[in-house]
């Protein structure tokens, strides 16, 4: 029995070595596997990292110009407001110059429309005494004959 338990007692000495080489072997391939996959995150972190640093480089011109757009764009606002605010001085200045310009039209068609009529009336007396002034400068004894008209 000594002699078994001794056995027993090598079996599991040797049982237990061979477990401790597996796990010293498995921990072995495990703290590579954990030094590799550090390394793979750092080069990973590295190349997003550069890749973030391109598309920044890349995206700044994008920025810039839709900057300059904004801005010219607010500009050419500005500038059509300040058109049409133009504009409509210049309208609003033509309206009213119409309409004083139609009032006086109207005026003026008025005082010539009285001093028509009242022409019309004196013409017939005017028309008799410039053929009587006529006839007296042809003839000048007739001259006596004409009476002034009043």
């Amino acid at each position: 029995m000594s002699r078994q338990l001794t056995e027993i007692e090598e079996n599991h000495k040797q049982e237990k070595q061979a477990l401790l080489e597996v796990f010293s072997e498995e921990s072995r391939l495990l703290s590579e596997k954990k030094s590799s996959l550090s390394r793979e995150e750092e080069s990973l972190l590295q190349a997003l990292k550069k890749q973030e640093e391109q598309l920044l480089f890349e995206v700044q011109p994008v920025k810039n110009q839709i900057m300059d757009l904004q801005n010219r764009l607010e500009q050419e606002r500005a500038s059509r407001a300040k058109v049409l605010g133009a504009k409509e001085e210049v309208h609003k200045h033509l309206v009213s110059q119409k309409s004083a310009q139609e009032e006086n039209f109207t005026q003026e068609l008025s005082r010539f429309e009285i001093r028509t009529r009242e022409e019309e009336q004196e013409a017939p007396r005017s028309d008799g005494h410039a053929v009587e002034t006529w006839r007296a400068e042809k003839d000048p004894a007739r001259a006596d004959d004409l009476e002034p008209e009043t």
